[in-house]
């Protein structure tokens, strides 16, 4: 890309007419810009007899964007995503994909507070479809999709629509340990699906799960607490600290088998129907 000097330089030379002897390899310009930009003095030497001249030349410089730099940080957007109980894990891919969106020239020109969440105006209807849907494969919960008719174009008479995303992220996450319709589930992986681990009957399990209901208590599911405490005992069988600093045994003992634990080891537990369960 040609610098402004180098632009000016070409233009005096298009546009002063030099004598007939006089070739451009003996023509050397020198172009001083002053600070603001709005002036600038250009110094012309010719390889012959001296003799100096002082011309103005009036000039303008035109700035111009790229379309899509062009619609940053503006009032343009082409949708909202709407997104509701985030957790810091949500919230930090919602940012990271939005930073490498900047690159592929889409961009959030507003953020504002919702209730439970926070809306995003973002100036691509293709680029807020695929979030939403990336969302939804990450973490589960509630996707809706939808399109409002926003004006019509005078010249073409072509309806323009905005879109609106909606994402409510579920109100657990990987890692937590839920009561889901009576059983004891450690949640694996989220997406359309909620992957778990029946740490009672130990096997992999899934189940759907529909955010559209009032609360979590209508489906059953409850999110069990986790509390720090130590290992007091390995053999015969795995024993804990309680909160009383009294020993007790851990249901789930096959946990106890397959990992080598060592007593004063710190770990981690969920209380469940009056016994105690490694997570």
């Amino acid at each position: 890309m040609k610098t402004r000097e180098e632009l000016l330089k070409k233009l005096v030379l298009k546009n002063i007419t030099f004598e007939e002897q006089i070739q451009k390899k003996d023509v050397e310009i020198k172009v001083h810009m002053a600070p603001a930009e709005k002036d600038c003095s250009v110094q012309i030497t010719v390889k012959r007899p001296r003799q100096d001249e002082q011309y103005q030349i009036p000039f303008k410089i035109y700035f111009t964007v790229c379309p899509h730099c062009g619609i940053e940080k503006t009032q343009y957007f082409e949708g909202i995503l709407q997104i509701r109980d985030p957790n810091d894990e949500v919230m930090q891919f919602v940012d990271k994909v939005f930073e490498q969106a900047k690159k592929r020239g889409v961009y959030i020109n507003k953020k504002v507070p919702a209730k439970q969440g926070f809306d995003y105006y973002v100036t691509s209807q293709t680029f807020l479809s695929t979030m939403g849907n990336k969302l939804q494969e990450r973490f589960g919960g509630t996707l809706k999709i939808s399109s409002q008719l926003f004006t019509q174009n005078k010249l073409t008479s072509k309806q323009l629509y905005r879109v609106n995303v909606y994402f409510k992220a579920p109100p657990f996450k990987r890692g937590d340990v839920i009561n889901h319709q009576g059983k004891l589930l450690k949640v694996t992986q989220l997406g359309k699906l909620v992957n778990c681990f029946d740490i009672i009957n130990e096997k992999k399990t899934a189940f759907r799960y529909n955010l559209d209901e009032r609360s979590l208590h209508h489906q059953e599911l409850i999110i069990l607490p986790r509390e720090k405490t130590t290992i007091a005992k390995v053999y015969p069988h795995v024993e804990v600290l309680d909160a009383d600093y009294q020993p007790v045994k851990i249901a789930n003992q096959a946990v106890g088998e397959k990992k080598k634990y060592e007593t004063g080891e710190k770990i981690e537990i969920v209380r469940w129907k009056h016994k105690v369960f490694l997570v």
